[in-house]
């Protein structure tokens, strides 16, 4: 299960993790984009040290595997550049939800995912952006990648 946090009925945040170990991110689902972004440790950008946003540092995560594809992405509300790498990416928290049902973490191996290097996109609000939309829109053909909830399915761990 994964809470939401609701801003202005626009934006939708919950936490997802990447990495292993675990580095946790406050990540806006977007309806209107495919790949998945994360704020890294290799970005030019204030927020990397604001003590609010959270950046993915890839030598804290053993299963990191970098690519080299790069990518500049516009959005209504800003751009990011970067590049693609692949690791871990968890959904959920394991426990028990007020609704009393036992729920599970979702755990996808070998995502794709772009390492945010330049980016005027985020808020305070979150570090990660999660595309929603069509794989025929992802960046990450040419690595093999796939939007994250076509890998869940890919890789069957959706009920």
């Amino acid at each position: 299960e994964v809470a939401l946090k609701n801003f202005y009925n626009y934006n939708y945040v919950g936490s997802i993790s990447v990495g292993n170990p675990p580095q946790v991110f406050n990540t806006i689902f977007d309806s209107g984009s495919t790949n998945f972004w994360t704020l890294s440790t290799l970005a030019g950008s204030n927020r990397v040290c604001n003590g609010v946003n959270n950046a993915y540092d890839p030598k804290l995560s053993c299963s990191y595997c970098p690519t080299n594809l790069a990518c500049e992405v516009v959005f209504g509300s800003g751009s990011l550049q970067g590049f693609f790498a692949k690791d871990e990416v968890t959904i959920g928290v394991p426990g028990m939800g007020p609704d009393g049902v036992i729920h599970d973490k979702i755990v996808v191996k070998d995502q794709a995912f772009g390492l945010m290097t330049q980016e005027n996109v985020l808020d305070d609000t979150f570090d990660c952006i999660c595309g929603l939309a069509y794989p025929t829109m992802a960046n990450t053909h040419a690595i093999n990648g796939t939007p994250l909830f076509d890998s869940m399915m890919q890789q069957k761990l959706l009920h």
